[in-house]
């Protein structure tokens, strides 16, 4: 019986904000997912009969097991220090509209609040940070193992994997990020990963190599990449499982993805839904196959631009989709089950989501932080916190006007390649 099968995943990371000198959080973005997002988009997969995926990297992981235990963190210390004030209004000018409508005072409980959804007093905020980040990861680990949600991971410090080995010749770091995120997946969750999510969709042929050694069975990346890589000139050939080198791969419906993350925030829910919901269907009808629609995008950043939160889109979704009979949600698990039939790539085009590689190379400064990280690497060897500079938020940022973090992202950047040229034991940015 003729089906659609849809691929849901939502992507979830954050680099390390953790200065490697001080041990203390810099920035907060780890901290405000972790109270708003990322134990409330999978509680959501408890009420409906539809499989979604989550890619957790291991630097975010490491972050959410920090604050289970208790950190140094610039925003929480200001609970007790009322300083910084510059840094708060900086954080409070970056807020969403919506959010920035919702914050009921200029001082930092209140942003805290806003982003956690409860109203905390200021003596209980360190306690609800620890039990809220310890049950976060156990939700996760409970649902994974439950076969109510799908789980995958990226590599460890989230670099690209294309320019990590061809502009710089570090395919041994490549080896490692993998490696590493392989062992910190299974510790945690008890399962070896069997698929990932390259940083980015950050894919090119030597990728693949990389992948298969380490027995990752299972890629994705983006549909240009497939069009640019296939030569396919008709939209339904997207919708099927690919084979390269061994290696599974499914290419993401950029438009369908796009719509979720950037379009239907400003839509009513219900109209985003039947939206979504037409869309596939107009699939379903033009494949004379089983199509299948993978839809991958950021997990944590789109729903502050929602209206409450994306929790109405997103049960008005998981609702719909659960009451049709023919769309059938399907997890990393299932996709590797052996049901689907692989079609064989006879090459693969490098690129990532967003097309090519500009967001992360070609500006002076990004230039010029891969030529620091380069020759750091070459004279000191593979250190912990060089492979932790390696990840691709520093390189997105370098450049970037109008970031109004751009000081912080720039300084932790420098201070990871400055501790592992000073760390002889190689572990300091563990």
């Amino acid at each position: 019986m003729k089906k659609l099968y849809l691929f849901i995943l939502w992507h979830m990371h954050q680099p390390l904000y953790k200065d490697p000198y001080t041990k203390r959080y810099e920035l907060p973005w780890t901290l405000l997912h972790l109270l708003k997002d990322y134990k409330r988009i999978p509680s959501y997969s408890l009420d409906y009969r539809v499989k979604v995926n989550f890619n957790l990297t291991p630097v975010l992981i490491d972050q959410i097991e920090d604050y289970s235990k208790g950190v140094s963190c610039r925003l929480l210390n200001m609970l007790e220090e009322d300083t910084d004030r510059e840094f708060l209004q900086r954080l409070i000018k970056a807020l969403p509209q919506r959010m920035k409508q919702s914050l009921k005072a200029q001082d930092v409980l209140s942003y805290l609040n806003l982003w956690a959804q409860v109203e905390l007093k200021q003596d209980e905020v360190h306690t609800y940070v620890k039990v809220h980040a310890k049950s976060t990861l156990e939700l996760y680990r409970d649902l994974y193992h439950s076969s109510r949600i799908g789980l995958l991971t990226s590599p460890y410090y989230h670099p690209i994997l294309p320019l990590l080995i061809s502009k710089i010749s570090l395919l041994e770091d490549a080896l490692t990020h993998v490696r590493m995120a392989k062992e910190r997946f299974r510790e945690i969750f008890g399962k070896e990963p069997m698929a990932m999510w390259p940083s980015e969709g950050a894919i090119n042929e030597q990728t693949f190599d990389v992948f298969k050694n380490l027995g990752i069975r299972l890629i994705f990346s983006d549909e240009r990449v497939f069009f640019n890589s296939s030569g396919a000139t008709i939209r339904e050939e997207l919708y099927k499982l690919y084979n390269y080198r061994g290696v599974f791969i499914l290419f993401r419906d950029r438009v369908l993805s796009d719509r979720v993350g950037f379009l239907y925030k400003d839509w009513k829910h219900e109209d985003a839904v039947e939206d979504f919901l037409s869309y596939l269907k107009n699939v379903f009808d033009r494949c004379s196959f089983s199509p299948i629609v993978s839809v991958i995008l950021d997990g944590e950043n789109p729903w502050e631009h929602y209206p409450n939160q994306g929790e109405d889109f997103l049960r008005g979704l998981y609702g719909r989709l659960q009451e049709q009979d023919w769309i059938e949600t399907v997890s990393v698990e299932d996709l590797l089950k052996g049901d689907f039939e692989a079609h064989t790539l006879s090459s693969v085009e490098a690129g990532t989501w967003t097309d090519g590689f500009h967001m992360w190379e070609g500006h002076p400064q990004k230039e010029h932080m891969w030529e620091e990280l380069k020759k750091a690497r070459s004279l000191y060897g593979q250190k912990r916190c060089f492979l932790v500079a390696e990840g691709s938020d520093w390189f997105w940022w370098g450049g970037v006007e109008g970031n109004l973090f751009s000081q912080e992202f720039n300084n932790l950047f420098h201070r990871f390649l400055t501790r592992g040229v000073q760390d002889e034991g190689g572990d300091s940015c563990q």
